[in-house]
């Protein structure tokens, strides 16, 4: 029988939420970046009304926003 490399290795699964970053220390870092005009959030963030959710997300696979936001009772 054959073992496969994976296996020799022991290969592990870890998962990510947020980039693991801490809030306290991320979300001021944040703040600060968008008053000084470093984070162009308007560049970044396109909102739809709820309705538009198909288009949303066809805008976001054609590269045309990289987050669309939906706005519900629009």
């Amino acid at each position: 029988m054959k073992i496969s490399a994976p296996l020799l290795r022991g290969p592990q699964v870890r998962g990510c939420v947020e980039g693991d970053a801490e809030p306290s220390v991320l979300t001021p870092e944040l703040v600060q970046r968008f008053c000084r005009g470093l984070l162009p959030l308007d560049r970044l963030v396109t909102t739809y009304a709820l309705a538009d959710f198909d288009r949303a997300v066809a805008d976001q696979r054609a590269g045309l926003t990289l987050k669309p936001v939906l706005l519900p009772g629009t």
